[in-house]
């Protein structure tokens, strides 16, 4: 029995072994499953902070993106607030001016019409006193005579003047403003209450969202707490020891047929019993169950209970580690939750007030909106009135004007000549009233008919293109297509050709023009050209580019004819001062692109050594006078080498002759002459296709340099001259080109010069023309009459004081001839004529050009002082503009000048210089 017993208990405790294991494998299998929820739940929660944060980034992008928007446009409405502060700042201003007129006016009208009140009721009371007077006297007469009257006399009581309509439209006026600013506060009231009701509607919305993510957490936080009391729930039915710390285990005891065996109580585990005899015993189905069996079942009951309680204290430390990281993963995204609510309530706020001034600021700007419609009503008005009055006072104007042409056109010895504009285009007539820009049409057509514009007119369009051409970069950039003109030297005639040949000013619509530079001097319409593109610049300011040439200076300009232009036409320095004001802003360079060409540069001259790359023309000083040396000189002077320099040289000597960089330039006498070496290395150096130039009288219009080179060695030219000035100083018979750059190349046009008004010399008039052929013609009578003197009858005494005067008379006779003859040869010479034959022309343009070298030169500051006096004498209609000018010099200095000066005879060295008025007398 005991055996059985023992191998029943072996059994049993195998069966509560292998329960045990089973149990535990399920303990183990549910708390795995636990722990991968709760890690999903974890890696869920991560998931939906992540979105949050992503959330929240965005949202504070979006409203950083929104801030930065209202903030710039806030900033455009704060600067057109500013200038619509000024325009209203100035209209009040007026308005306040007209006011006080108004009122001072209505004041010196009240205090007249209360003087003439006063008068009148003074001579009312005289009246009424005189008759009163006259009535006692009557009484005291007639007192016995009548019984006594009393006469009461009443002055009449003046009526007040009755109201004028201008005070019953200024009621009226202000009864509708009220009527009109009651009706604006009641609807900004309105609107008003349905921002208020908008704001609130949103707040309720924001407090509903807050209002379900509280109780979204409190429902998570509960879940939370639910599921760790079923972990815990759980785990007291697993170990039903941890109810309670004081509960005793019931003993269980092992019941045999021998009254001396007895088993020991059992601990912490359910009671077995079995025994022997008819009934069954009770194995009752607990979590564990521990059976003690001798001594050795004891010890090892004994050990496996500890490592029973070891994991169970592992794994309860275990869950609570977790349950306190997962506690604390909460306390964080609740407290990020609150931060974030913070957060979000502090940008409501600031959000709130930003609306508000918003909405304050609307509400200002509609009410000064409505002030300045009124205004603008008003001003709208007296403009319209003023257009009027200008209308029909052009009209009266031009009236008079065409009358006073007719009247001459009929009176002309030659009426096919067409009559010159006998009047200066003011500036009303030059400016269109509809777009408020020049109108180069009328301007155009003025100029050709040799008229002159008023001062005013001219400073107009200079300051105007001023202004735009500062703004430019010194480095144009273009896109093709793209027409290029060369020097075009005064000759105003032959550009009008040319842009008529280019399409006329409709083709600045679909194409760009960009002339180079040297639009003044040696010609004689300087000045027309100057207006004419200005006025297309300043009405096509994307389309029309200007550049500079070296002409474009107050040296050269001065030492050539432009400035005596500019005083004879004109009569004022001041123009010729904003002239060289523009010239200082005009732009250097410009590159030109296109699509299968490439980049295209064009320079008025070329290059030197200090020009290596285009930032080095971009960060020239443009406003100035062209220095002596260095970039900016050599932009307007540089040359390149001629081909005819390579005719005859082969071999090493070619090459050697192609490899030269850069030479000092002689014929210029400042700057230096490129190579091909230079112009490649140049154009590699900066991805350009080409050079394109002009400064160079061409005889066909243009040459393309390609310094040695067979056309087939380069797609295209390293440089190209282009001159647009055809027939050049009258007398050069050359052909003048322009260039258009196309997207896939280039083409030259070339035309023949055009007739133009005729000027004498220096822009002389007929008298001071005339006054060399007179002294001639007379100094030859003089010689003649000498003669005739000299051939008297031998026997006559001689007196030789006598013959010595009449020697020394006819000297001096002589003397004056020749000065006279070499003036008018001179003044002769620089009439150019009329050849046909093109053979011809071109023979007279080697022969001019060589000629003309010396002109060529850069000219020194003592030239240039030495040209300007010289042109005093001989053009007495700018001694007066001059004379300022000159009295600044020292009187001995101009003195000497004048003297040293072969343009102009010897005389006295007592001379001396004076003033009378505003001229001067040598």
């Amino acid at each position: 029995a005991i055996k059985k017993i023992a191998e029943r208990a072996e059994e049993v405790k195998e069966e509560s072994k292998k329960r045990a294991q089973e149990q535990e494998e399920l303990l183990r299998v549910e708390e795995e499953a636990i722990k991968r929820a709760e890690e999903q739940q974890i890696i869920h929660l991560q998931h939906q902070l992540e979105e949050e944060q992503q959330r929240a980034q965005q949202e504070e992008e979006e409203a950083r993106i929104k801030l930065q928007e209202q903030q710039k446009r806030l900033e455009e409405e704060e600067a057109k607030r500013r200038v619509d502060e000024e325009q209203r700042t100035l209209e009040q201003k007026r308005l306040e001016e007209e006011a006080e007129a108004e009122a001072k006016a209505r004041v010196a009208q009240e205090l007249e019409l209360q003087r003439t009140q006063e008068e009148e009721e003074e001579q009312r009371q005289r009246s009424l006193q005189e008759e009163k007077e006259a009535i006692q006297r009557a009484q005291e007469n007639q007192e016995q005579a009548f019984p006594a009257t009393t006469i009461t006399t009443t002055a009449s009581s003046i009526a007040p003047p009755e109201e004028d309509e201008y005070q019953q439209r200024l009621r009226e006026r202000e009864r509708r403003k009220l009527e009109r600013e009651q009706q604006r506060k009641e609807e900004e009231e309105q609107e008003r209450l349905k921002q208020l009701q908008r704001q609130e509607e949103r707040r309720k919305r924001l407090e509903d969202r807050r209002r379900e993510q509280q109780e979204q957490e409190q429902q998570e936080q509960a879940r939370l707490q639910q599921r760790a009391l079923e972990r815990e729930e759980r785990r007291r039915q697993r170990d039903p020891s941890l109810t309670t710390n004081s509960d005793p285990n019931p003993a269980f005891a092992i019941t045999t047929t021998n009254p001396t065996t007895t088993a020991e109580p059992a601990p912490a585990s359910s009671t077995v019993i079995l025994a022997t005899g008819p009934t069954a015993p009770a194995i009752p189905t607990a979590p564990s169950t521990s059976v003690s069996v001798g001594t050795g079942g004891e010890d090892a009951l004994e050990d496996y209970k500890t490592q029973r309680e070891r994991k169970r204290e592992e794994e309860r430390r275990r869950r609570d580690e977790e349950e306190r990281k997962a506690e604390e993963e909460l306390q964080q995204r609740r407290e990020a939750r609150q931060k974030k609510a913070a957060e979000l309530a502090m940008k409501r706020e600031a959000r709130k007030k930003e609306l508000d001034d918003q909405i304050s600021l609307l509400e200002n700007r509609k009410r000064e909106e409505e002030r300045l419609a009124q205004l603008a009503r008003e001003s709208e008005m007296k403009r319209a009135e003023e257009e009027a009055r200008r209308k029909s006072e052009r009209k009266a104007y031009m009236a008079q004007m065409k009358e006073l042409e007719n009247k001459y056109l009929v009176s002309r010895r030659v009426p096919q000549v067409p009559m010159p504009a006998c009047y200066k285009l003011p500036l009303n007539r030059l400016v269109d009233s509809q777009d408020n820009l020049p109108s180069s049409t009328d301007l155009r057509d003025h100029l050709l008919r040799e008229g002159k514009l008023e001062l005013e007119a001219a400073l107009y369009l200079v300051e105007t293109a001023t202004n735009i051409m500062r703004k430019e970069p010194t480095l144009l950039w273009l896109e093709a297509p793209c027409y290029v003109f060369g020097d075009l030297h005064g000759q105003f005639y032959d550009l009008v050709k040319m842009l008529d040949l280019c399409g006329g000013l409709d083709s600045f619509l679909t194409s760009r023009f960009l002339f180079m530079g040297d639009y003044v001097d040696r010609g004689l319409f300087s000045t027309e050209i100057v207006f004419y593109l200005l006025a297309c610049k300043i009405r096509s300011p994307n389309m029309v580019f200007l550049m500079r040439g070296n002409h474009e200076c107050r040296s050269i300009s001065a030492y050539y004819n432009f400035k005596v232009e500019c005083l004879c036409k004109y009569g004022s320095l001041e123009l010729y001062t904003k002239m060289m004001e523009c010239f200082d802003a005009l732009p250097l360079a410009a590159v030109v692109s296109g699509k299968e060409i490439g980049n295209v540069i064009c320079i008025h001259g070329g290059i030197g050594p200090s020009i290596p790359t285009l930032d080095a023309i971009a960060s020239i000083d443009r406003f100035k006078e062209p220095d002596d040396s260095g970039a900016f000189c050599d932009l307007l002077w540089a040359d390149p080498l001629e081909d005819e320099d390579a005719e005859g040289l082969e071999g090493e000597e070619l090459v050697q002759w192609q490899n030269q960089e850069f030479t000092p330039n002689h014929s210029r006498g400042c700057s230096y002459t490129y190579g091909l070496k230079a112009v490649s290395d140049f154009l590699v150096r900066n991805n350009l296709a080409l050079l394109i130039r002009a400064h160079s009288a061409k005889k066909y219009g243009y040459q393309e340099h390609r310094f040695g080179q067979p056309p087939s060695a380069r797609k295209y030219p390293a440089c190209i001259t282009v001159f647009s000035a055809p027939n050049y100083c009258d007398r050069y018979k050359n052909l003048a080109a322009y260039l258009r750059i196309k997207d896939d190349g280039y083409e030259l046009s070339q035309m023949t010069w055009t007739e133009h008004p005729y000027y004498l010399p220096k822009f002389m008039d007929a008298f001071t023309y005339s006054v060399p052929a007179l002294i001639e013609n007379s100094a030859k009578i003089l010689v003649t009459l000498m003669d005739l003197l000299a051939q008297q009858d031998d026997d006559e005494d001689e007196d030789p004081v006598l013959n010595d005067k009449l020697a020394k008379f006819s000297l001096r006779t002589t003397q004056a001839m020749v000065f006279s003859k070499q003036i008018r040869e001179k003044t002769q010479a620089s009439i150019g004529g009329s050849v046909s034959s093109y053979e011809k022309n071109m023979e007279i343009f080697e022969r001019v050009i060589q000629a003309d070298r010396k002109n060529e030169l850069r000219p020194s500051s003592s030239d240039v002082l030495a040209k300007q006096l010289s042109r005093v004498k001989s053009s007495p209609s700018i001694v007066a503009t001059m004379a300022p000018q000159l009295a600044q010099k020292s009187k001995k200095q101009i003195l000497e000048k004048y003297v040293s000066s072969n343009a102009l005879p010897k005389f006295n060295a007592k001379s001396k210089l004076k003033h009378v008025g505003n001229k001067m007398y040598i």
